[in-house]
């Protein structure tokens, strides 16, 4: 497969590894671009069939933490991930989430001020995030959601970009929904850091074969 930011198809094979989250069958490999350098999985699960591998018990679609009221609870997500709820400093307004799997995090957002809307691919975790906020989800992609230009002051992706096929338009349309001044704030694995270095295939961010490509 040609790679989705410079277009080459030339790769070099780095390893194989198998789905260690759910032991999903197959073998996949982690290839690096010649040309440009980004790392992807190879083969992919087709837009089709990508879905057979997000099982019902996938922890963001049933993640409910935000909804918890105990303080230490709320504070050790806070110490362990903060990247997870980091935005610019800025006034409430109007938010769109992708990736927004069970709508913990738009939930948290709209009890700040947020006005919140959400993408989801999947239907029952998109129908759980409009129950629980009363807010417009959409089930579908990036790349096909149906969002006016320039709609948005904040859109997050958080552990998101590298599910999708194609990062690079999904950035192009995200950039298209943003107002003048508006932000992505967004979070990816890191497999520039020593993890990935020293784990391979073995890492437990790798997570073939759902993430799609691997960034530095």
């Amino acid at each position: 497969m040609p790679c989705c930011l410079c277009g080459s198809d030339q790769a070099a094979l780095l390893f194989s590894a198998r789905d260690r989250l759910h032991g999903s069958p197959g073998l996949f490999f982690v290839a690096r671009c010649l040309s440009c350098g980004l790392m992807r999985t190879q083969p992919q699960p087709s837009r089709e069939t990508i879905g057979l591998f997000y099982p019902p018990d996938y922890g963001p679609y049933v993640e409910t933490s935000y909804d918890d009221k105990g303080w230490l609870r709320r504070l050790g997500r806070k110490l362990l991930a903060p990247g997870d709820t980091s935005i610019p400093p800025m006034k409430p307004g109007r938010l769109l989430e992708c990736g927004a799997a069970s709508g913990s995090y738009l939930l948290e957002m709209q009890r700040a001020g947020w006005v919140v809307s959400g993408l989801e691919l999947d239907p029952e975790s998109a129908e759980r995030a409009r129950s629980r906020t009363n807010a417009h989800v959409h089930c579908g992609d990036i790349e096909n959601a149906p969002f006016e230009d320039r709609s948005f002051d904040l859109v997050c992706a958080w552990m998101t970009l590298e599910h999708v096929h194609d990062p690079v338009a999904s950035l192009r349309r995200i950039y298209g929904w943003l107002r003048p001044g508006g932000w992505l704030a967004f979070s990816v694995p890191d497999c520039g850091g020593w993890q990935f270095a020293f784990f391979r295939a073995n890492w437990f961010a790798l997570q073939v074969p759902s993430h799609l490509h691997h960034f530095t």
